[in-house]
């Protein structure tokens, strides 16, 4: 039927009649269809300032005033296991729909993506996933031509007003401001680019507490995609090539920074510590053989010490996870 018409403008537009819906997200249901109406041939009818793929307003009940949802073409193929039709849309989006407003299009079905083992380099590799800005609130040029990332958890529409929210180092003030303590080297000055990574919106994280512009209090502080490990999933993935791509080496780079970096250092430490105490306790004890248990004892202390941390971690395991902690034995 799709490719019987000789016009296939028909399938892009967006009609009110189906709340603002096009027929090309109806039909992602069939691969075949997908296939005719993504192919080539009707490039003509593409254009990146009008996206085909949005989430679609949906009414609960068919009854538009009570309640409602949203679901894109990607969620009904999914829904009906149309693999091929995900990945068609995928290279689609990729080729015509390269900017961070797509990435609302993958924030809950991501991880099913993965678990499907559809390919996902591109995907990764693109823009959809990065939203790049220029604002005239935020510094242009630097002497310091490092790369540094920090966290911000608020609206991307009050990221314009939150410069010394994201970089509250002194070192990160404007040039200008800087040289009034000490003179600088203007030879060397570099553009700043500013990106946000918005994988990590995929996994669970915590929103903070909203503010409203009036100052009140809106919605409290939530978990979001709770359960949702982004990158326990990953590492679930056949699909290595995904590591080389820049989202994810700074989502990896971020968290090892801010979270597992620190945890690993006192961890060897500990082990380490440990190790070297039950060394000597064991040559003190039975290769020069001392027999005098009182001295022994003065060799046990630091073996008792270094297993502080971690009983304390396993226990605060057991805490969080409650009997989970047990499934892996």
């Amino acid at each position: 039927m799709v490719e019987d018409q000789p016009n296939p403008l028909v399938f892009y537009k967006a009609f009110l009649e189906f709340d603002g819906a096009n027929m090309t997200s109806i039909l992602s249901f069939d691969s075949r269809s997908m296939a005719a109406l993504l192919s080539d041939a009707n490039q003509d009818h593409f254009d990146q300032e009008f996206p085909i793929f949005y989430r679609n307003k949906i009414a609960k009940g068919g009854d538009l005033s009570v309640q409602y949802f949203y679901r894109s073409a990607i969620d009904s193929a999914l829904r009906n296991n149309q693999v091929k039709a995900v990945s068609l849309m995928i290279e689609y989006i990729i080729k015509y729909q390269n900017n961070y407003t797509s990435s609302y299009l993958f924030e809950k079905n991501l991880p099913i993506l993965l678990q499907k083992g559809i390919v996902l380099h591109d995907l990764f590799a693109s823009d959809v996933f990065t939203f790049k800005y220029d604002y005239d609130e935020w510094p242009t040029t630097h002497t310091d031509p490092e790369t540094y990332i920090r966290p911000y958890n608020s609206s991307l529409f009050r990221l314009r007003e939150n410069y010394r929210k994201v970089f509250a180092e002194k070192n990160f003030d404007p040039i200008e401001n800087q040289m009034d303590d000490k003179p600088m080297d203007m030879t060397k000055v570099y553009k700043i680019k500013y990106c946000v990574n918005l994988l990590p919106a995929i996994g669970e994280y915590i929103r903070p507490k909203q503010i409203d512009h009036d100052g009140e209090k809106g919605e409290p502080k939530t978990i979001m995609n709770e359960g949702i490990n982004l990158m326990g999933i990953c590492n679930e993935s056949d699909e290595l090539d995904i590591y080389e791509t820049q989202a994810i080496q700074q989502l990896i780079q971020f968290k090892w920074d801010t979270y597992a970096y620190n945890h690993h250092i006192i961890g060897v430490t500990f082990h380490g510590f440990h190790m070297l105490s039950l060394v000597v306790y064991i040559n003190v004890a039975y290769i020069l053989n001392y027999r005098d248990l009182h001295f022994q004892r003065f060799f046990l202390i630091p073996i008792l010490v270094s297993l502080i941390y971690p009983t304390y971690y396993e226990f605060k395991q057991v805490i969080r996870d409650k009997f989970g902690y047990f499934d892996d034995i």
